[in-house]
């Protein structure tokens, strides 16, 4: 994740969501007069219409992308699922509401399936106490499905979804490697409100890179160019088969992971927690990752 990437997550900060165009996802308003040409199977949930003109439109109606994520979440299938989320625009909200609070025993599946840290950032940056299956939720509709709705709300119980959701990945992440993923990590940790744990990371990382004698950032070899995935192919297949290829990417730094973490975390308050550990070197490292 490079700095453009950063500042654009920034500037999207409370931006908001696509949404459907109305309550009724099974509804879609089209051009008077059109036809109805194919709908291909597969996981693309495509409908292929012909318009009055003549001309074809291809279009991911939202019930069949809603249904389409749904099943796979109820199966555990995670890469398709957030595939369609990010693809869709849909709320990342979905991948832990639907069959709650089964995400949470699944959150390694989760992590293994998905691979991307920052697609997991995403997710953690994203998530609301609010339930979007429940009633009145954005996706109400996906609780017909049978499984979606799990067995208790993901909002107003006992279980504060937010937290739960944060600790439940956080543990996945630690268990599938710290290095790897330090940006959702420190995420983690910033939800939770535990500044103290995401700095020790942070400084951690910083005594590797010194131990390593050199600027792991500064020396990267230039990433050789992805390889696009085939059609129809799941995302986390894509990029395992991406890394086996290309090789094992390096760990991000830690100036990049506190560029991350300002994202979720003002600067005062950061820099606060770092003078408050005793440690002017890394207070030092946050003023400079601020700019």
């Amino acid at each position: 994740e490079g700095d453009l990437q950063v500042y654009m997550h920034k500037a999207m900060k409370g931006r908001g969501l696509a949404t459907t165009s109305g309550a009724d996802v099974t509804e879609r308003a089209v051009e008077e007069g059109a036809a109805l040409v194919a709908a291909p199977p597969g996981p693309s949930c495509l409908v292929v219409l012909q318009m009055p003109r003549g001309n074809l439109e291809t279009i991911a109606p939202r019930a069949l992308v809603l249904t389409a994520v749904a099943t796979a979440l109820v199966a555990g299938d995670y890469a398709p699922a957030a595939a369609a989320v990010a693809a869709h625009r849909l709320d990342p909200n979905l991948l832990v509401d639907v069959g709650w609070p089964s995400f949470l025993t699944g959150a390694p599946a989760f992590v293994a399936a998905v691979v991307d840290d920052a697609a997991i950032s995403d997710l953690l940056r994203a998530l609301k106490p609010a339930s979007t299956v429940s009633p009145g939720g954005l996706y109400a509709w996906v609780a017909r499905i049978p499984g979606a709705a799990g067995s208790e709300a993901a909002e107003g119980g006992t279980t504060d979804k937010v937290a739960a959701v944060a600790r439940a990945l956080r543990a996945a992440l630690m268990a599938a490697g710290p290095a790897r993923y330090l940006r959702p990590l420190l995420t983690s940790h910033a939800i939770l409100g535990d500044l103290g744990s995401a700095l020790a990371l942070v400084k951690a990382r910083r005594e590797a890179e010194l131990v390593a004698g050199c600027d792991i950032e500064a020396s990267a070899a230039p990433a050789p160019p992805a390889l696009p995935p085939p059609s129809g192919e799941a995302l986390g297949t894509a990029r395992r088969r991406a890394a086996a290829v290309t090789g094992t990417a390096r760990p991000p730094t830690a100036d990049a992971g506190l560029r991350h973490l300002l994202l979720s975390v003002p600067f005062e308050t950061l820099y606060a927690a770092a003078l408050a550990s005793y440690d002017l070197g890394l207070a030092y490292l946050v003023a400079l990752a601020a700019g």
